[in-house]
């Protein structure tokens, strides 16, 4: 199809959517004008039809008003004046008020007249009942002081009544009711009809309690709303309605008004709207017809030449030749560019030679190995120096070199890679191969298919990623064992928790068995059972204190030691520790290096390694050795090692233990530091757990090597102490006799757990002390503020709701700074800020002690009180 038939349906595709679009437009804006126009005359003839409705109610009580406030219908109603009736109450008088109906009722609900009339034929008709029914019950309601004054509908058959009410009274309107007067005009069709013709409307009254209702009155009943009672809706092409709600007396809807007219103002838009429409699609067609003339004469025809002369030159492969197209506008710039396009492609010819020797000389200078491979028979077109390189070759030795040749058992993956690549190199493949000199190479190879000397390539560039494998590798590794040492400080952070909340309740069962033990004669039966809950008791401490070394949160009491002289100290037990027949060797360096550390824990570690290495031995001879010594440690045993953090390369402190024994696989090595895990039988204990946790609170590692069947090798790394740091002086036995220390002493027990605080206060009354009790932080501040001067020394807890116990201690010692505070806790001894003890802390109990334990901490505190002031 030509461009210039392209162009034609356009033109008729836009035109007719133009016509529609427009036509449409006119008429729904039309339309809707003369809809809405419509729509409020009509509105305004059934508001019309709504005010003759009132009006006509206003008359009736107009006139009922006149009768009922006249002194003669006071004394009819009275029974003064008998004749009053026959006298006024003729048939002149219904058909010059226009009365269907009169009705009078005394104030007793007793019927004094009621009479219908007939206006058509003039004769008398009668009564509704619904009239007499009405004013009855509207004696019987004794509302406001108008409550018989009203006015409205009230639906009668066989037409709805208009009604108006009013009490008869004397002539001035002021005296007492003396009964209700009625007057009621029939709605009948001759009166439809004349409020029809008032209105310009074919009016009919229609009750909504009639079961025949028609369908369009029900559906302007529901336009209806309460401000708004008036609707209009088409019924017909050429009919309209509009509505009209009535209430009846009481203010109910009763009838509805529906008044139809014909349609000429919608009759009279219709003929707008085609007018309108065939003035648009005469517009259109002519705009349309100078637009494809003027399209035709500017455009199509030029681009008729222009094609002409592009086919020839196209025809005859002359890049010399030029099109020519006349003007200033788009076609004539195309025309240039064309012009310039041919200049250009000769131009290029001349450039392809230089951008074949740039692109060989970019191949030749990267520092990437680039190789070119057949598509089809996968073989070695070309190779740049870099891959030579890498693969160890030189240019010359390139004729007849395979793949298989350059890249040895990579080969394969590489073909196998090159045969599935697509043309935009969509995915890297990673390979291993080993050079010619032998050495291994990590590579990264990325391909895309090429056009090369007119048949079909692969262009791969081949990536050298050794040392970036070496640094991801190292990352690796340190990586998982930062996984490892996050994972076991959830599980420390766990065991603390528990080890603290245990410690509460081990000092309850171990206070209470002391206190029981104390005060039970040596006959006594029960003494055998309290020993074993105090001796089972010391052995859940002994485990909680296990629980908080792995946790990290032992109690460590650290000095500058000599690693060498403890292994040393320990020699006799060490040897009966191992089994029989095992061969233990101890060996230590000269001059070993001090170590900052808790000589207990120390000695827990190296008591749990001995006592592995010789359950790795079964029941066969073997050796085991413990060796001491300071030794460099370099970047890749650190990673290697299970530490606390990421250690600094330097000097460590070794503690070596090793066996021969059955050893263990990469598995069961994996997994030797895991709480509760043991080859040997379900729920041995902590184990290495606890060894790890001891050592990553000396800021140390281990480092582990083991192989099926040939042993184990379990290193302890420790930091080299600080140089000057000399070793500590040996301890003295803390134990003294508490003697009469607590008689005539008040001491103020702080604790929010009820049964370790009930505990100590039998302890401390057991002694002679006077105990108070103070269940929190701020209970124990208003105690001393109240006991100003008679407390001696405060038994304080560390964790506590509120405020914390170290929170306690700051303010005590700021009130009262010379009164001694020893403080307990399930945890091990809090530290302040320099890494010493807490500001004003006197001493320090751990959960769960023993009676004399307490005892003696709280006398000493009390001891160094006394000599400090």
């Amino acid at each position: 199809m030509t461009l210039r038939n392209k162009t034609l349906r356009i033109m008729f595709v836009a035109s007719a959517g133009l016509i529609t679009s427009l036509f449409l437009g006119f008429r729904g804006a039309v339309q809707r004008d003369f809809i809405a126009m419509e729509t409020e005359v009509l509105r305004q003839n059934a508001a019309r039809v709504a005010v003759v409705f009132l009006n006509e109610l206003l008359d009736i009580d107009t006139s009922v008003s006149d009768w009922a406030n006249w002194d003669e219908s006071v004394a009819w109603v009275t029974g003064r004046d008998k004749d009053f009736a026959p006298r006024n109450l003729v048939p002149q008088t219904f058909n010059t008020l226009k009365i269907s109906a009169v009705v009078a009722l005394d104030l007793n609900g007793r019927v004094i007249y009621e009479h219908g009339h007939d206006l058509l034929t003039n004769r008398a008709a009668p009564v509704p009942k619904p009239l007499t029914t009405y004013l009855k019950r509207l004696l019987g309601q004794h509302g406001t002081a108008d409550y018989l004054l009203t006015r409205g509908l009230i639906l009668a058959d066989p037409d709805p009544l208009l009604v108006a009410t009013r009490p008869i009274r004397s002539t001035d309107g002021r005296g007492p009711d003396r009964g209700v007067l009625l007057f009621a005009r029939k709605l009948d069709a001759a009166k439809t009809a004349e409020w029809g013709d008032f209105a310009s409307l074919q009016l009919e009254v229609h009750r909504l309690d009639d079961p025949g209702l028609p369908l369009d009155c029900r559906q302007a009943w529901g336009m209806m709303s309460e401000r708004d009672q008036l609707a209009v809706r088409p019924i017909s092409e050429n009919r309209i309605a509009g509505y009209a709600l009535l209430k009846d007396i009481e203010q109910a809807p009763a009838v509805i008004l529906r008044g139809v007219q014909s349609r000429p103002i919608n009759a009279k838009g219709h003929q707008v709207v085609t007018y309108l429409g065939f003035m648009v699609a005469i517009a259109v067609l002519f705009f349309s017809l100078v637009m494809l003339m003027l399209i035709e004469r500017a455009v199509l025809s030029r681009l008729a030449r222009l094609n002409a002369d592009v086919a020839q030159i196209g025809a005859t492969g002359d890049l010399n030749a030029r099109v020519s197209v006349g003007g200033q506008d788009e076609l004539s710039q195309l025309a240039d560019a064309l012009n310039g396009m041919l200049d250009a492609v000769r131009r290029s010819q001349n450039e392809r030679a230089e951008s074949d020797l740039r692109y060989r000389s970019v191949i030749t200078q990267t520092s990437e190995g680039i190789l070119l491979v057949d598509a089809a028979s996968m073989g070695l077109l070309e190779a740049n120096p870099a891959l030579l390189q890498l693969v160890g070759y030189e240019h010359e030795e390139l004729a007849g070199v395979t793949l298989d040749t350059l890249l040895g058992d990579a080969a394969e993956q590489i073909r196998g890679y090159l045969t599935t690549v697509a043309p935009e190199g969509d995915h890297v493949v990673e390979v291993r191969f080993g050079r010619r000199d032998g050495r291994w190479v990590e590579a990264e190879v990325k391909a895309n298919r090429i056009s090369y000397g007119g048949r079909e390539a692969i262009c791969a560039v081949v990536r050298d990623v050794t040392g970036r494998r070496d640094a991801e590798e190292e990352r690796r590794v340190f990586e998982q064992q930062m996984l490892h040492a996050q994972k076991l400080e959830s599980l420390g952070v766990l065991a603390g928790g528990i080890a603290h909340d245990f410690n509460n309740l081990l000092t309850g069962i171990m206070g209470n068995a002391a206190l029981a033990l104390h005060h039970l004669p040596p006959d006594s039966p029960v003494l055998t059972y309290l020993e074993r809950i105090e001796t089972t008791s010391s052995r859940a401490a002994e485990l909680i204190a296990q629980l908080l070394a792995y946790a990290g949160k032992g109690q460590f009491l650290v000095t500058p030691l000599d690693l060498a002289e403890l292994v040393t100290e320990m020699a006799d037990l060490l040897n009966v520790s191992v089994s029989k027949l095992a061969l233990l060797e101890v060996f230590s360096d000269d001059d070993l290096p001090l170590i900052l550390g808790d000589a207990t824990q120390l000695r827990q570690v190296i008591m749990n390694l001995l006592t592995n290495a010789s359950d790795a031995l079964g029941a066969r001879a073997g050796h085991i050795v413990v060796r001491t010594s300071v030794k460099s440690v370099d970047r890749d045993e650190l990673l290697r090692a299970h530490s606390f953090d990421r250690l600094p390369e330097g000097q460590y402190v070794s503690l070596l233990v090793q066996d021969d024994g059955a050893g263990m696989d990469e598995a069961t090595v994996a997994r030797i530091f895991d709480p509760f895990f043991t080859t040997k039988f379900t729920g041995r204990g902590l184990g290495l757990a606890a060894v790890l946790g001891i050592v990553r609170a000396h800021r140390g590692a281990i480092l582990v090597t083991s192989q099926l069947g040939r042993g184990t090798t379990v290193e302890v790394l420790l930091p080299v102490a600080p140089r000057g740091t000399d070793a500590a002086a040996r301890p003295t036995d803390a134990w003294t006799e508490v003697g009469d220390w607590g008689h005539g002493r008040t001491v103020l027990v702080v604790d929010d757990e009820h049964d370790v605080a009930q505990v100590a206060q039998a302890v401390l009354q057991q002694a002679g002390c006077e105990v108070v009790i103070a269940e929190d932080g701020v209970e124990a501040l208003s105690q001393l503020r109240r006991r100003e001067g008679e407390v001696d020394v405060v038994l304080l807890d560390l964790t506590m709701p509120g405020m914390s116990g170290a929170e306690v201690l700051a303010e005590v010692h700021r009130l009262w700074p010379s009164l001694p505070v020893v403080m307990s806790s399930g945890y091990p001894q809090p530290i302040g800020g320099d890494g010493g003890t807490l500001a004003g802390l006197s001493g320090f109990v751990q959960k769960p002690y023993q009676p004399v334990t307490l005892l003696r901490h709280l006398a000493e505190a009390c001891a160094n009180a006394g000599r400090a002031q």
